[in-house]
């Protein structure tokens, strides 16, 4: 045996005794090392030990371990470091150390890696008593790995290894060890813990009574006598610390609902134990017992029968505490052992503990209540207190007078900030706040009678004495002139008093004429009138009429200097002296006007304004046209000079246009005159009986013949033509360019069918239909396909001259319905239920009558029928207050709408349901000022960030600025109120007129003569336009800014070459882009109809619009009724809906590019 051969090579062995370490050493497949305990007889060369170790190892081929290092701790005593190899055989190896001086050997053995399990240390060394928990400790373990709890050589717990230490619970005493093993290899861990009992428990505690006790069921507490030994002085500090454990609940043997308590009053060697509970409100017997006395086996048993009852007692105190001070809260009994929670508010009080029946040392404010706990059972004791700071009652001051719509305050002389504030009028809080530690206050703006309360959560304290607020209703006016006030309620009010108004006053003349109107208060801010007065010449007649102006602290009084030119001097002190129009006569009774010059110095000081003359007609200068029987357009001659009156009127700009009038005062001809040579005449013929058949507009009255007829090709591409029948009613109308459209009157003379060109086209028998109720309204439309031998024009209006409710007969397809009076649904008409919304009416006005109440209207197109609901519900001032409709997404969109006396809308919600799951919301809110100019608009999507635009206004009322978001927009106007600069960092531009800045033509009567504008901080660009002698745009130019000075720009981007026919359709047009020709478009009308479009200049330069392609020029169609159906050019047809809306565009070859989806009121849905 390998055994025996190392004991024959003993000689060559150095003389160890390795008898202090275990008989078998077992090792993981790691490399490192281990360390072996060695003593010797005698004192021996070490280095000669190691080689002889090593040698002998080497013999036995085990040379994955050597001896490392031999470390004396005494001349004969040592540890041996044994080094090992990693063990990468995949088999467990071993070998053999001698222990020759004891004749026994030492085992090593190593296993594979991660065989052997690591190594770790047991603690928990404690003291207990009987039941107590405690736990012995493993500092660490290996999943994988079990490990087991020994007590001596008991096997008490095993636990799985988890990565981390483990805890083994013992509740008796011993010597604890641990094993871990891992498949078949086992391995202890270093140490062991002694858990060991209490010393008092080992016979030195004696009780004196019977150790079992009986509680009440309602709770009790009893005390058993005992006595400890003289010899142990550490007893009593021991029983203490049981106490304190028992009671924390780490004893399993004892309940720790029940009290334990040792108490020693007087001599350190006699004592009570203690022990009580609180009522046994559980359905079973409680129990518990603990030894006391190993040796006696003395076992303490507290026992108590069920039925127990919680007892409600009463709560008091609380109140009001000073600064810094502490309240308590009172029960007026308490039963022993019962857990009383406090709760403040409904929330528990932690930490809060009742000692002789208080609460104390409470410095929170609220409600406290208190609730008995036990056994799983609760009680709430009766009542509630408060505890709250302490007020300081002081005295209400302000209020007053509101004056010009100026809030007055409401004061208290001092607030504490822990505080809150309210405001109350009539009892009812209208306004809180929250203290600031000094004065504080209030703005009101209603009259009433104020007080004030103070106070936290819920309790509130009136502050001493009340204020009174009226209004000073804003009017001072001159008693003396002869006026007229006008009040206008903000507010609903029965008596007027204390309401809000607006007032205006209205001073006149002897002769009851105007002379100031002055609107109260009414500039923005409410501190300043805005009077508009006006000055009579000798005859009574207008001169003057003066734009408006502010003037502060007026109060309606009658302004004696009126027109003094300081008054306008917001104006600026140039123009403060031409802020009026000024009216010229001619000469006559007629009191006819001649010349009118607005606003402005410079229209005052260059004699810049509209003239009129009156005169007759020449000879041969009015054609005179009738109209035959047949209903043909005869060309008569001319009117007889003198027959017809002649007015002229001349703009500003010397621009005329003629006007001649019958002796019935009726328009018979209306010349825009384009220079010398040009007039364009549009001519407008009565039949006999002064109704209007034709009218000639310049291009049919300079083609039309001496006798035509609507289908002569002047009137049919220019001209309109209207039939009647014998009652007057209108019965065919004719438009340029457009088939006729057939009406139908019923007896009451209500259109009941109506025709036009594109139904006839598609089929002669279709009509569009109205019906009504005997109310005149309409209750149904639609289209219907007439059928019956009488289905002429003529036939039809027969049939339905006769009849006063007629019904097409034929195959009707309904469009829309509509419901008036009520909320009645009919089998026609459904009715969606109204649905309140927070913050909106509650509910609606049933009282309708003449309202449309609810409306269903067919989708145009939609296959399957498809139709949408609209009800609509109304207050009590029949406003819309709530619109509910059916959406193209199969849901329901409601929208409501809120207002304020005055019928400004306030807020309005939008609600539109695209989904089963989602409703989108878009909010929106509006403030208005008391002469309802809107002062901010703020809108919300899904309750999201807002959007507000906030609005100011001049002093006359005039929009300067707007605010949106961190940028504001500011407005300028001319003394004319014309529109001449708006401002924004990211935008600027300026409008001019009749003085432009950049070489332009002054154009005083009202067109742009320039455009500015500027991007953030580019240079400045400019347009200058001229316009033709009808107004029309000539050409352009563009320049640019260099410091003060404008340059015409090398690279423009201009329109030009602009020419027109008589009716001002464009005929020829140029444009540049970059300086460069890339438009030279000639335009071909067939009437009014654009039929071709001719590009001569091929580019595709940047800016090109029309970009003509490989085609120069293009042609377009139309349909009966004058809609566009195809582009040439583009390739593109269009189509359209009985409501000659676009519903479809597609390519020549049929391809679908665009469809438009409608109602059949014309509601666009999508595209």
């Amino acid at each position: 045996m390998l055994f025996l051969s190392l004991l024959s090579m003993g000689q060559a062995y150095p003389s160890l005794d390795l008898s202090g370490n275990p008989d078998t050493i077992k090792l993981d497949g790691a490399s490192g090392y281990f360390e072996l305990l060695y003593r010797t007889q005698t004192e021996l060369d070490r280095q000669l030990v190691m080689t002889q170790i090593n040698s002998s190892l080497e013999q036995q081929s085990w040379t994955w371990v050597r001896v490392l290092e031999m470390v004396p701790t005494s001349s004969l005593t040592g540890r041996l470091v044994v080094g090992i190899k990693e063990n990468t055989t995949g088999t467990p190896r071993w070998c053999v150390f001698l222990s020759l001086l004891t004749g026994r050997h030492r085992l090593v053995y190593q296993y594979g890696p991660g065989a052997v399990p690591k190594s770790y240390t047991v603690s928990g060394n404690a003291t207990i008593y009987p039941g107590k928990r405690t736990f012995v400790t493993l500092s660490g373990s290996e999943q994988g790995v079990t490990y087991d709890l020994y007590q001596g050589a008991a096997l008490q717990a095993s636990l799985p290894g988890t990565g981390g230490p483990l805890n083994f619970l013992v509740t008796t005493g011993g010597n604890y060890t641990i094993k871990a093993t891992r498949g078949d290899v086992s391995r202890d861990m270093n140490g062991s813990a002694r858990v060991s009992y209490y010393g008092v428990l080992e016979g030195k505690i004696v009780v004196a009574a019977s150790p079992r006790v009986m509680l009440s069921k309602d709770g009790e507490i009893k005390a058993i006598p005992f006595t400890l030994a003289p010899d142990y002085p550490q007893g009593r500090a021991e029983l203490e610390e049981m106490t304190r454990s028992i009671l924390a609940g780490e004893c399993v043997t004892w309940d720790s609902t029940f009290f334990l308590g040792f108490v020693t009053p007087e001599s350190p060697l006699e004592g009570q134990v203690v022990i009580g509970r609180g009522p046994n409100c559980s359905d079973t017997t409680k129990q518990s017992f603990l030894v006391l006395n190993l040796v006696d086996r003395i076992l303490i048993q507290a026992l108590q029968a069920p039925g127990g009852i919680l007892e409600v007692y009463n709560l008091s105190g609380g109140g009001e505490i000073a600064e810094g001070s502490t309240g308590t809260v009172t029960l007026s009994g308490q039963q022993p052992f019962v857990d009383y929670q406090l709760y403040c508010n409904d929330v528990r009080v932690e930490g809060a503990r009742i000692s002789n029946q208080r609460f104390s040392g409470l410095r929170g404010y609220g409600h406290y209540r208190v609730k008995a706990c036990q056994d799983g059972r609760e009680a709430w004791m009766n009542g509630e207190v408060g505890i709250w700071p302490e007020i300081t009652r002081s005295v209400v001051g302000g209020g007053g007078t509101i004056r010009n719509s100026q809030p007055v305050s409401i004061t208290l002389p001092g607030s504490q900030s822990i505080l809150t504030y309210r405001l109350l009028k009539g009892g009812t809080v209208v306004a809180s706040r929250a203290g600031t530690g000094g004065v504080l206050s209030f703005s009101v703006s209603e009259t009433g009678t104020y007080t004030m309360e103070a106070g936290l959560q819920d309790y509130f304290v009136p502050m001493t004495g009340s204020v009174t607020v009226d209004r000073d209703n804003g009017i001072h006016y001159t008693s003396t002139e002869p006026h007229v006030v006008e009040t206008i309620y903000l507010d609903p009010t029965t008596s007027g008093d204390g309401a809000r108004t607006i007032n205006n006053v209205t001073y006149l003349d002897g002769f009851g004429r105007k002379l100031q109107e002055i609107q109260v208060n009414a500039s923005p801010g409410n501190t300043s009138d805005i009077v508009k007065a006006c000055r009579y010449g000798v005859l009574g007649r207008v001169e003057r009429e003066h734009v408006p102006y502010a003037l502060e602290g007026n109060h309606g009084g009658f302004v004696r200097d009126a027109l003094s030119p300081a008054r306008w001097k917001m104006f600026g002190e140039s123009e403060s002296g031409y802020m009026y129009t000024l009216t010229g006569y001619d000469n006559s009774p007629l009191d006819r006007v001649v010349k009118r010059t607005g606003p402005g110095k410079n229209w005052h000081e260059n004699g810049k304004g509209v003239t009129t003359d009156y005169g007759l007609n020449r000879a041969n200068e009015v054609r005179l046209y009738r109209v035959s029987g047949d209903g043909s357009l005869v060309l008569s001659g001319y009117y007889a000079a003198g027959s017809l009156q002649k007015v002229t009127v001349t703009d500003e700009d010397g621009k005329r246009v003629e006007t001649y009038t019958d002796n019935q005062d009726r328009t018979v001809l209306v010349v825009n005159v384009e220079g010398d040579d040009n007039r364009l005449e549009t001519y407008s013929v009565l039949d006999d009986r002064g109704l209007l058949r034709y009218v000639l507009p310049p291009e049919a009255s300079a083609r039309v013949g001496t006798t035509s007829t609507r289908e002569t090709e002047a009137i049919r591409l220019f001209g309109y033509y209207y039939g009647y029948d014998r009652f007057g009613r209108l019965i065919l109308k004719q438009l340029p360019g457009c088939d006729p459209v057939y009406l139908v009157h019923d007896k009451r003379d209500r259109l009941v069918m109506s025709q036009d060109g594109k139904q006839r086209a598609g089929n002669a028998d279709k009509w569009s239909y109205s019906l009504y109720d005997g109310k005149n309204r309409v209750v149904e439309t639609g289209e219907v396909v007439l059928t019956g031998t009488d289905r002429s024009h003529r036939d039809l209006q027969d049939a339905a001259s006769g009849s006063d409710n007629y019904v097409p007969a034929g195959n009707r397809v309904p469009l829309q319905y509509t419901l008036y009076d009520n909320y009645t649904a009919t089998g026609d008409v459904p009715v969606l239920a109204f649905q309140p919304t927070t913050g909106y009416a509650s509910g609606y006005h049933d009282l309708v009558t003449g309202l449309v109440t609810s409306v269903r209207t067919r989708v145009l197109g939609a296959s399957p029928e498809k139709w949408l609901i609209t009800t609509t519900y109304y207050d009590d001032r029949c406003r819309v207050i709530q619109t509910v409709s059916d959406n193209v997404e199969g849901f329901t969109s409601r929208v409501d709408v809120k207002y304020d006396f005055a019928g400004n809308v306030v807020q309005q919600r939008e609600s539109h349901q695209v989904s089963a799951s989602r409703t989108d919301v878009l909010e929106s809110e509006n403030t208005y000022d008391d002469r309802g100019r809107l002062l901010s608009s703020t809108t919300r999507l899904n309750g999201g960030s807002p959007a507000t635009v906030v609005y100011t206004y001049d002093a006359v009322g005039r929009l300067v600025s707007r605010k949106l978001g961190n940028t504001t927009e500011t407005l300028a106007y001319n003394p004319r109120g014309w529109l001449t600069s708006k401002e924004s960092t990211p935008f600027k531009m300026k409008l001019r007129y009749e003085s432009p800045s950049g070489g332009g033509v002054a154009c005083w009567n009202g067109n742009i003569s320039e455009w500015e504008w500027q991007q953030g901080m580019n240079v400045a660009l400019m347009y200058g336009f001229t316009y033709d002698g009808v107004n029309r745009l000539k050409e352009t130019t563009q320049k640019q800014k260099s410091g003060t000075t404008w340059s015409t720009l090398a690279g423009s981007y201009l329109e030009r070459g602009l020419t027109y026919d008589r009716n001002g359709n464009l005929k020829t047009l140029q444009r540049t882009a970059g300086g460069t020709l890339v438009d030279n478009l000639v335009y071909t009308c067939t009437g009014n109809r654009l039929t071709s479009l001719t590009e001569n200049v091929s580019s595709t330069l940047a800016g090109d619009v029309y970009s003509r392609g490989g085609t120069a020029s293009g042609t377009y169609a139309y349909d009966k009724n004058g809609n566009m159906t195809n582009d040439s050019r583009r390739a593109l047809d269009f189509g359209y809906n009985v409501l000659n809306l676009l519903s479809e565009v597609k390519t020549v070859g049929g391809e679908l590019k665009a469809k438009y989806d409608y109602l059949a009121d014309g509601t666009k849905l999508r595209v």
